[in-house]
C-alpha cells in the first residue's frame, strides 16, 4: 500500500499563513504602513534570529511575494498575534488568528522528540475549529484544499511521525 502525506511545512506557512495575510492586506484590514512599523521593530529573540525573519511589505522588501516559507512561518508565530490585534478591528477575524499561531506554533516550534496523545488531538481541534470559523467568518471561498488538509495531518503524525522528521524543506 502506498501512502502519501501532507507537508505541514508548506500547508501551514505557504498556504494558509500566506492566504489569510494576503486577504487582509488586499480587503486593507491591515494598515501596511503601521505593519510595517510593527514588523521592524519585533523583539525577536535569538532561537528566532537564527534562519528568515519577516520582512517589511513597503519599498525596498517588495511585497509579500518575496517571503519564503519560513518568514511566514515566524510571522504567524510569535509575530501575528501580537501585531494583528491592535490592527484588525473585526473581533471575528482576529478569532481566526490565534488557530493558524497555535498550529505553527504546535508543528515548529512543539515537541521535536515525538507528539504525544494529546498534542495530536490539540491539532485535530485546532484544524477542525479553523476550518469552521473561516467558513463562517470569510466564507467558502477561503475553505481551500489547503485549509481541509490540515484535518488529516494528525493522521500522518499518528501513521508517519512529526512533520519535522518528514519534510523535504531544510
Amino acid at each position: 500500500m502506498n501512502h502519501l502525506f501532507y507537508d505541514a511545512y508548506l500547508t501551514i506557512a505557504l498556504n494558509v499563513v500566506k492566504n489569510q495575510l494576503s486577504r487582509a492586506l488586499e480587503l486593507e484590514m491591515l494598515d501596511k504602513t503601521e505593519l510595517d512599523k510593527q514588523i521592524g521593530n519585533f523583539p525577536w529573540t535569538g532561537e528566532f534570529k537564527d534562519g528568515r525573519l519577516p520582512k517589511q511589505l513597503g519599498k525596498d522588501c517588495k511585497g509579500i511575494g518575496y517571503r519564503k516559507a519560513e518568514s511566514f512561518q515566524k510571522f504567524s508565530f510569535p509575530m501575528a498575534e501580537c501585531i494583528m490585534e491592535s490592527q484588525l478591528t473585526n473581533a471575528k477575524e482576529y478569532k481566526i488568528v490565534s488557530p493558524i499561531a497555535r498550529l505553527t506554533e504546535l508543528h515548529f516550534h512543539g515537541e521535536r522528540n515525538g507528539w504525544t496523545l494529546d498534542m495530536i488531538k490539540r491539532h485535530q481541534k485546532l484544524a477542525w475549529r479553523l476550518n469552521i470559523l473561516v467558513e463562517e467568518v470569510q466564507g467558502l471561498a477561503l475553505c481551500t484544499i489547503s485549509m481541509h488538509n490540515l484535518l488529516h495531518i494528525h493522521e500522518d503524525v499518528i501513521n508517519f511521525s512529526t512533520s519535522d522528521n518528514v519534510w523535504c524543506a531544510v
